[in-house]
């Protein structure tokens, strides 16, 4: 409520208005920056300008300050966004900064500075050499931060992303959680992270490398902020400076290394007073040579301290989005030398065991309910729960060790063991044992399929990146497609996977319908507007395009359960006895009670069929054989359901056309579907019957999810099993072109059945009939239920019927 915390009083910090600076050099108004100017003993003392890190401000300096008073001339600025200073701003970059302190040394009229900075401050100080070189003396790099390849993942858009996530992350924080202050604008904690996100290391190797006059590079071995390895790095690419870097050594010199820090940096300063400074010019050949040497990648160290800290805790939570992306990623990241095979590894392990164990623990404490409920809903289908739990039912605890081998049944497996009440015990066991075989298994192959390639991408280094990206999806590929080839089950599913590519009938709708979707953007301009075309049922909801309500249409043709026969009008005996159970409001119990009346009061037994009261192409339409399964379906779907009883026949799909006003109609079309059936042996399951029938392997998934839980038990042989039982193409159903059963006396029960429904012209009917000669005849008719405007003339989809 107070609003953006304030810039610290502090005692001994003069303020100074200066320009306010973007990384363009743009001034955009003026801010407050703070510092403390010490005096030194004779005034033509040096001048030392101490610039902190980030998080921090001048207070950093304050041991050293002991050390060097009274030597030296001491600046030490509070960089904006920090300390005493401005604390809301536009630009948190280093070079918005150099450009600050610039201006401030400019303010305070003082020509000449050793300039020392500390971590992040190394990467201001270099900015400042490259706005104003004249104006630096020297340069002491203290445990500084430079070239972009040895700073945390040593990639620009790695690092980007991470302060990006982690400013997002800060500020998520401040929205959604009270912290009482403790997060608001301006503070240092929120400033440190757009620090480093405003940032770009990138340009530093480029001032490092065209910095003639003295160094010095002051640096720890244990330093887990700034790898050693950096400065190693900046003393080769600057051939002639100096060097303290200490064994035993921590990132944090200002306060545990003051005295020894400030010796080192004294007689580097003084030495460069009395003109004994090192500048290139004084650099021996060799040094000179190897510093214009390209940087090698294979030199740089695997990750170490908060770097490596970062990245495991990274490959962990990558491991919730795709284990093995993941798993094949930190391969990469193991052949290049950036991380050890153990802990990559050990990562991975980890955030799977975090990850599929909560979906193991969402089972078994939401239960099945939660299927119907984010975030459960977003990521599993209940219908993969049923065919997993029909999995486990049937392997045991072997399903969750083979779960983690075959794409797919990973995820629905878990939250089936969950729900099934697998004990804990049992499953941690297998659970464990599998991810140890699993995730070394995929990282090793991933580590020396990477070193294999990282031996010629030397060649085109330009696009290792990209090289290296595409080995990854190669290997994701292989794992997912060529992997399965070894076995038969594998071969077949590829052979079904080929003909959904090959034979046009399978093909996805979105794909199909392009040309349909352009010819109806043509007749939309040519008429006036997309919405004109809804007009041609106007007794349904936009005609028919999606999502009407069958309940409604039903009704509209005659449908009314509280008559005696479940119907009135003319079409009664046309129309299944239909509920609407309504998934709003009501609990489960009151839901299958209204089942149970409703069967009850029409006198009716299983087999019935329940299917959302809107939906397309078959989706979610079952055919009910028991109360348990009733009961299952009621709990986990929580939509509007129609219920109807089960009606026996031959399915066909009469496509009617009445232009309005018109006496008569025309019947465009007559599909005749052939539901799949197979045969059992007594020898083979029927997940097995499935994957050798040459049709049913071409939509294998589907009948699996189906048929989720018989799909392990054994028919008896020459039992039949009805694959499909609903008459929808998606289904597995093929269809027929039977156009040749149009009747006049069809036409005229179809007349009859459409005349009662006001504002119906243009349609299809999904109905069955006792035979082909009942249909022609006009008599027996079942109207399962009425599409409108999308509905298609499936007699297209027999598949002697060309594309074309």
């Amino acid at each position: 409520m107070r609003g953006n915390v304030k810039p610290q009083d502090k005692q001994g910090v003069e303020i100074v208005e200066l320009p306010r600076r973007t990384v363009e050099q743009e001034t955009v108004g003026t801010m407050q920056v703070g510092f403390r100017d010490i005096a030194a003993d004779t005034l033509d003392a040096p001048t030392v300008l101490l610039v902190h890190g980030s998080p921090g401000d001048g207070d950093t300096f304050l041991s050293m300050v002991e050390e060097l008073r009274g030597k030296y001339r001491l600046i030490i600025p509070d960089l904006p966004g920090f300390g005493s200073s401005e604390r809301v701003l536009e630009d948190y970059s280093m070079i918005s900064h150099g450009y600050t302190l610039v201006d401030l040394l400019e303010k305070l009229r003082i020509e000449e500075v050793h300039a020392v900075g500390f971590s992040m401050g190394g990467g201001v100080v270099l900015s400042m050499a490259d706005h104003d070189p004249n104006r630096i003396d020297s340069i002491t790099m203290m445990a500084a931060i430079g070239v972009q390849e040895l700073e945390m993942f040593g990639k620009y858009e790695l690092n980007h992303a991470l302060h990006g996530f982690q400013l997002l992350a800060l500020r998520t924080l401040s929205w959604v959680f009270p912290h009482f202050g403790a997060l608001r604008k301006g503070n240092s904690i929120r400033n440190y992270a757009r620090n480093f996100y405003d940032s770009d290391l990138r340009p530093l190797r480029t001032i490092l490398q065209s910095w003639h006059g003295p160094m010095l590079v002051v640096h720890g071995e244990k330093d887990v902020l700034v790898p050693v390895t950096a400065a190693r790095e900046h003393l080769r690419i600057v051939p002639h400076a100096e060097s303290e870097i200490w064994e035993e050594v921590s990132h944090f010199l200002p306060w545990r290394k003051a005295e020894e820090t400030s010796t080192a940096i004294s007689g580097f300063i003084d030495r460069v007073e009395g003109g004994n400074g090192r500048t290139r010019d004084k650099a021996e050949e060799p040094a000179i040579v190897r510093a214009t040497e390209p940087f090698d990648p294979t030199a740089a160290p695997q990750l170490a301290g908060l770097a490596l800290v970062m990245m495991l805790l990274l490959l962990s939570a990558a491991t919730l989005v795709s284990e093995d992306l993941t798993c094949i990623f930190t391969g990469v990241l193991v052949a290049q030398g950036s991380i050890n095979f153990l802990l990559g590894t050990g990562a991975c392990f980890l955030g799977i065991l975090v990850g599929d164990g909560l979906l193991f623990l969402l089972g078994r404490w939401l239960g099945r309910p939660a299927l119907a409920r984010a975030p459960l809903r977003w990521i599993v289908r209940p219908r993969a729960v049923y065919r997993a739990s029909a999995w486990f039912e049937h392997k045991g605890g072997k399903a969750i060790l083979l779960s983690r081998f075959l794409p797919g049944l990973r995820l629905p497996t878990y939250v089936a063991a969950g729900i099934l009440g697998q004990n804990l015990r049992t499953f941690f066991f297998y659970f464990v044992f599998a991810g140890l075989l699993w995730t070394p298994i995929l990282v090793g192959i991933s580590t020396w399929a990477t070193s294999e390639v990282l031996e010629i991408v030397h060649v085109v280094e330009g696009y290792a990146l990209p090289i290296l990206v595409l080995l990854a999806f190669s290997i994701l590929c292989a794992q997912k497609i060529i992997l399965p080839l070894f076995t038969y089950r594998g071969r077949r599913l590829a052979y079904g996977s080929w003909r959904r590519k090959f034979e046009w009938e399978f093909w996805p709708p979105q794909v199909f319908y392009l040309p349909v979707l352009l010819q109806v953007i043509c007749l939309a301009i040519r008429h006036g507007g997309l919405r004109v075309v809804t007009a041609v049922n106007p007794g349904i909801p936009t005609g028919g395009l999606i999502g009407e309500s069958k309940w409604q249409i039903l009704q509209a043709l005659g449908v009314d359960p509280k008559a005696p026969r479940g119907a009135r009008g003319p079409a009664a005996d046309a129309l299944p006895l239909s509920l609407l159970i309504s998934g709003r409001n009501e609990t489960t119990e009151q839901r299958l009670t209204q089942a149970d009346q409703f069967l009850k009061r029409h006198n009716l037994s299983y087999p019935v069929v329940l299917k959302p009261d809107r939906g397309e192409r078959g989706h979610g339409v079952e055919i009910i054989r028991n109360r348990n399964q009733m009961d299952k379906r009621l709990r986990i779907d929580r939509t509007d359901l129609l219920l109807q009883e089960f009606v026996s026949g031959i399915e066909f799909g009469v496509f009617y056309v009445r232009e309005p006003g018109a006496r008569q109609g025309e019947i465009l079309s007559i599909n005749g579907k052939q539901l799949l059936k197979l045969c059992g042996d007594g020898k083979r399951c029927l997940e097995q019957l499935i994957i050798d029938d040459d049709r049913a392997v071409c939509q294998a998934e589907v009948h699996f999810e189906y048929h989720a839980e018989r799909l392990y038990k054994v028919p008896a042989k020459g039992e039949v099993v009805h694959l499909v039982e609903v008459g929808a193409h998606s289904r597995g159903t093929l269809f027929l072109d039977r156009r040749d059963l149009k009747t006049n006396a069809l036409l005229t029960r179809i007349d009859e059945i459409s005349s009662t429904f006001p504002g119906f012209s243009f349609g299809r009917f999904d109905l069955r009939a006792p035979s082909e000669e009942a249909l022609q005849s006009g008599k027996g008719l079942r109207i399962l239920e009425l599409n409108g405007l999308t509905a298609e003339v499936a007699h297209i989809y027999d598949p002697k019927i060309s594309l074309l």
